[in-house]
């Protein structure tokens, strides 16, 4: 550097720290509005435990005018017309352990729709490997109502479990679209998630909603935004001390 000449602007470290604060924000502004998404769908389903199940039927043509019906609790009788099943099981965690959900089909008269999807809960005792459970159909079945997401493609490339026929699903939309297969009818958008079946299915057990939905979305927004300003902070002190940095002859 010439005498008398002033320190030269650090052109690549700005665009570095402009590329990872926004990245931070983005981050932040993220979790804040899946924040607003999750106290949404708490309140929901105190809404939902705080009401009767009412018939499938008259919910889904609700649904077929627009209302969404996401965690409506509903009730349905499954027809005795007979069914071609196949063993359809949903993989999940549950405290660190692998649990699996036996998917089953319930033929219905609800308008449009001539079959439905049943999660009936968690299979007891099934260890790592897909149960061999041999079920009777649902006939009389309480349960919430679950519009199922399929997983993205991050998530599959990220997920640990299968997706596959023969050694279960990771998301509730391939079981749907596996148990519409078997069973030759068309699926709403909808699966019933069961609360409880008469008569009840054995090695089952019910899974109701959660009332400990974790919700720590705010933490981790004010974490990204913190990470954010010490980023800016840092490269703000480091900017500063080489502007006032002394020329060299």
């Amino acid at each position: 550097m010439t005498e008398g000449s002033a320190p030269r602007f650090p052109l690549g470290l700005t665009i570095a720290a402009v590329a990872a604060f926004a990245i931070l924000v983005g981050l932040g502004v993220w979790q804040i509005q899946r924040l607003q998404w999750k106290e949404a769908l708490l309140a929901r389903i105190a809404v939902t435990q705080a009401r009767p199940a009412e018939p499938l039927a008259e919910v889904l043509a609700r649904a077929a005018r627009g209302e969404d019906v996401n965690f409506a609790r509903v009730s349905v009788d499954c027809l005795d017309a007979p069914l071609e099943t196949s063993r359809v099981v949903l993989y999940g965690l549950r405290d660190g352990e692998v649990v699996w959900r036996p998917i089953a089909p319930c033929r219905v008269a609800a308008g449009a729709y001539t079959l439905v999807a049943i999660d009936r809960g968690t299979a007891r005792d099934s260890g790592p490997n897909p149960p061999q459970l041999v079920l009777a159909n649902p006939r009389h079945v309480e349960g919430v109502l679950r519009r199922p997401e399929t997983l993205s493609a991050v998530q599959r490339l990220a997920g640990t479990g299968p997706q596959n026929a023969e050694s279960g699903y990771r998301d509730r939309a391939a079981a749907m679209a596996a148990v519409a297969a078997a069973a030759g009818g068309r699926m709403p958008d909808y699966m019933v998630v069961a609360e409880r079946e008469t008569p009840a299915p054995p090695f089952v057990t019910p899974a109701p909603l959660p009332v400990d939905i974790p919700n720590r979305h705010l933490e981790y927004a004010l974490t990204w935004f913190g990470l954010a300003a010490a980023l800016a902070a840092v490269y703000a002190a480091m900017v500063w001390q080489r502007l006032r940095r002394p020329s060299r002859p």
